[in-house]
């Protein structure tokens, strides 16, 4: 046969020189596999260049912001312990807090930390409550989770089996980790070491 001319072909079809099948009807039928997958690679980069812009251009987080709000959470747990105020210690906790001490794991609800630290408070006049070295503090990239190493310098009288006001003098380190939750900065654990001073003689009235 000429080029270009249909060839007959058994089941009704006839196939032109160039290599495209014609029905029976008169109607081209092309290779679908190959073109659905030759659109598929056109379609997918840039699907794929668009979601890594979108990613790109995504909110950022301000750490100096959040730094300066763990700062003041800090400052906050000071002023609890100074003026005795269990309430303000506990409203940073997060609905689940974790204290670990003394080779045990606790899990207190608030009304269990509450009761603690108020009974705490209520036999303690704070003397200093101080840092030996600034905070250490640490936040994620993404501004959602956060650790604060401390070193406490604890000055505290309380009364001993006798009544007798004794001054005790304590260094505290614990690690801090907390976890924001619609855009607040929450206590989830405290892992605490102490290293008691010396004694001191009992404060004369």
């Amino acid at each position: 046969h000429q080029s270009g001319l249909p060839v007959r072909r058994r089941g009704g079809q006839r196939r032109h020189a160039s290599g495209t099948q014609r029905t029976s009807t008169g109607s081209e039928r092309a290779m679908p596999a190959v073109a659905c997958g030759a659109a598929a690679r056109r379609l997918a980069l840039p699907a794929l260049v668009m979601s890594v812009g979108l990613a790109a251009c995504g909110p950022h987080p301000d750490l100096a912001q959040d730094r300066a709000a763990l700062i003041r959470l800090h400052e906050v747990q000071r002023q609890a312990h100074l003026a005795r105020r269990a309430d303000l210690l506990v409203a940073t906790f997060a609905d689940t807090f974790y204290s670990v001490a003394s080779g045990e794991v606790d899990t207190p609800s608030h009304a269990a930390s509450m009761k603690r630290f108020q009974a705490y408070f209520g036999r303690s006049t704070f003397l200093a409550w101080d840092d030996r070295v600034p905070p250490i503090i640490r936040i994620s990239p993404d501004g959602q989770m956060a650790y604060v190493i401390v070193r406490k310098e604890v000055r505290v009288t309380q009364p001993d089996g006798a009544g007798v006001p004794r001054a005790i003098h304590t260094t505290y380190a614990w690690l801090e980790t907390y976890e924001k939750n619609q855009g607040v900065w929450r206590l989830h654990a405290i892992a605490s070491t102490v290293h008691p001073n010396p004694p001191s003689p009992p404060t004369e009235d």
